[in-house]
């Protein structure tokens, strides 16, 4: 039986709304005041008999800010003061750049208005008194934490000393909070929104958690989580509706990725959700409570201007669908173990769905990488920073590493099973497939330059390092194979241990398995000896390049306990080797001086070419020219991520 009831949403402005749940008993209470006619005009409203007395809200409330505002003293004072306006000017191009098409909980527009209004020149005046707006320490919390972000994945343009953020900001969140959870207005809630990224993106993830757990109850107080096409009291404007639906999903997927990396259940079900995702047709209209029959199916007459909109919103899309096949996952595998039920027939469909989301994808090609030099270049002048940030981000390796970081959780679960069975099996060659292209992916993203942005690609790492290294353990996998993908991992770890302090100590921890796995090798081939001395003092004269990465003082400790017989020698790969005919043709004339090496063009990898840091200069090949898949697609990012950042007064910006 389906009931027609639902909630009441009360909006006492464009920016401030209120929800109260048909569960509440709201719904019957309107039905009974609407049976007695024109003898209850002098009833309640609903709400007011079922939730107690808050602080009323001030309708007078404006969607942009004030004409004149200056950051919130008891905010900067944690989050930092404003940085010089050239400085802010190239750090939001930054940000509008790599973040905001994948959480664009920010309206363009208004936060451009905003910035103008802050680096405005003030009145000359004894008496002037900068405004306490009620919304001057959301947007101190929205732009500081906006230019830190954009700072994380530009060090060129570091933040002077005043206005950083002042570590460690977890003991100092509850004042953040206090002023931003007091309301429910959409400000506060991009304030909570732009905190919880800059949190996530340091690495701070048990904090990010907190602060996502406040946010999505003032989300849900707010009825953000209710498709707003659906109740006329919101405001008239299609794009206030929009921004809604963009906080909404924006929340719901670093939800769904602070669940997954924390092992935590998830914030909010899908069950509890009608809010139709990003990019796709919109089936509410207002007062219409339900959509119509296979809507979800029905292909709805679209307008030029929802078609441009689902243009713009590709990557936010995208990224919110990896959320919700995560969400999946987790509630499939990980609930109680008093209640989990995993049928084969369920996680078929569920890895159906990650391979349809990543088919549908239309993905440009890798980014190409930067031409490598003996001599590192010199930053570019701050004049040349325009010129850079006109160049669209590339999202490619960031998506294929998301779809091999699913399989991963898929085929994860049965690596515990004993591994003599078939389900083992077929679960650990489909993890070190997985594994296998998510060092190949970031390798892309590093050679090309991109910052390594995500967190996620940490864990990505470090499992696809784990994968390789377990494998080898087990014997199921080549080992002069594993040794140079491990090793390249291990580099990887090393790039990202200047960024998030836990890749330390998985570069750690994977150092001493790769050492493992060495001994493994020298173990199962005994005949691969050294050349000669001479040999090895020109091994040792080459470029640092060919030696075992991102391994240090921990590497060169261990070989010297090791002996130089196991690490500055030599080796060839014997073509009767146990990797078999097929891989003996393949690594036919590699050599691997130490534990490291290089693979040739055609390497036994499958589809895909590895040519980690540890190749010869000059070996090196593009990533998408070594994926054997269709990659002459429609670029994600058309027109420059949706926004043209050309300048920040008086030209064309941010309109999305």
């Amino acid at each position: 039986m389906e009931t027609p009831e639902i909630g009441s949403l009360t909006a006492h402005s464009p920016q401030e709304s209120q929800f109260v749940g048909s569960s509440s008993g709201v719904f019957f209470i309107n039905t009974v005041r609407r049976a007695f006619g024109s003898s209850s005009t002098e009833f309640p409203q609903p709400e007011d008999t079922l939730v107690g007395s808050e602080e009323n809200l001030h309708p007078n409330t404006h969607e942009t800010p004030v004409s004149q505002w200056e950051y919130d003293p008891s905010i900067a004072c944690i989050l930092g003061q404003a940085p010089p306006q050239p400085l802010a000017r190239d750090l939001m191009m930054v940000y509008f750049k790599v973040w905001h098409p994948l959480f664009p909980f920010i309206h363009g527009p208004t936060f451009l208005h905003a910035m103008e209004s802050l680096y405005s020149e003030k009145p000359q005046s004894q008496n002037h008194q900068p405004s306490r707006n009620k919304h001057t320490a959301s947007w101190t919390t929205i732009f500081q934490c906006v230019f830190h972000l954009a700072s994380l994945t530009s060090p060129g343009l570091p933040l002077p000393q005043e206005c950083r953020i002042q570590p460690p900001i977890s003991a100092s969140i509850h004042t953040l909070l206090s002023p931003l959870t007091a309301r429910h207005d959409l400000l506060s809630l991009q304030a909570l929104l732009a905190c919880q990224l800059y949190l996530v993106a340091t690495m701070s993830l048990r904090t990010a958690s907190t602060v996502g757990g406040c946010m999505l109850r003032s989300m849900l107080h707010a009825g953000l989580h209710r498709c707003p096409f659906r109740y006329r009291e919101l405001s008239t404007s299609s794009q206030h509706r929009h921004l809604r639906k963009r906080i909404f999903w924006s929340a719901y997927a670093l939800d769904r990725y602070l669940s997954q990396a924390l092992g935590l259940p998830l914030g909010v079900q899908d069950s509890d959700i009608d809010v139709c995702p990003p990019g796709s047709a919109e089936v509410h209209k207002p007062l219409q409570h339900l959509p119509p029959p296979n809507a979800s199916t029905t292909l709805l007459s679209r307008s030029e201007g929802e078609v441009e909109q689902a243009r713009k919103e590709t990557p936010f899309a995208s990224y919110v669908e990896s959320g919700k096949l995560t969400g999946e996952a987790l509630e499939l595998f990980h609930k109680s173990i008093f209640v989990r039920s995993i049928s084969q027939t369920s996680v078929l469909v569920l890895t159906t769905s990650v391979h349809k989301w990543w088919n549908s994808l239309d993905l440009p090609p890798s980014p190409p990488p930067l031409h490598k030099s003996s001599h590192p270049s010199p930053p570019p002048p701050p004049s040349a920073t325009a010129s850079i940030d006109e160049t669209p981000f590339n999202y490619t390796p960031f998506f294929t590493i998301l779809y091999q970081h699913l399989l991963l959780l898929l085929h994860r679960p049965s690596l515990s099973l004993p591994n003599t069975t078939p389900e083992f099996a077929s679960a650990l060659q489909s993890c070190i497939s997985a594994a296998r292209h998510i060092l190949l992916a970031l390798k892309a993203q590093r050679d090309s330059g991109q910052a390594l942005f995500w967190p996620g690609f940490l864990s990505a790492a470090w499992m696809a390092g784990l994968v390789l290294a377990f494998a080898c353990q087990l014997g199921q996998y080549v080992l002069a194979k594993g040794v140079l993908e491990i090793s390249s991992c291990i580099d990887i770890l090393r790039v990202m241990s200047t960024q998030w302090e836990p890749a330390k100590h998985c570069h750690h921890a994977l150092t001493l398995l790769l050492r493992a796995v060495s001994r493994r090798q020298e173990i199962a081939n005994p005949n691969a000896t050294a050349t000669s001395n001479t040999t090895t003092t020109a091994t040792a004269g080459t470029d640092q390049s060919t030696s075992l990465p991102g391994i240090g003082e921990e590497a060169s400790s261990s070989q010297s306990q090791a002996g130089p017989s196991s690490t500055r020698k030599r080796r060839k790969l014997d073509n009767n080797s146990a990797s078999g005919e097929q891989d003996s043709a393949e690594n036919q004339g590699v050599d691997i001086p130490g534990l490291a090496g290089n693979i040739a063009s055609n390497n036994g990898l499958g589809v895909y070419g590895l040519s980690g840091s540890i190749a010869v200069p000059g070996q090196d090949a593009d990533w998408d020219q070594s994926l054997d898949l269709d990659m002459n697609m429609v670029d994600l990012l058309q027109e420059g991520n949706f926004d043209s950042l050309m300048d920040l007064f008086g030209q064309q910006y941010p309109t999305f």
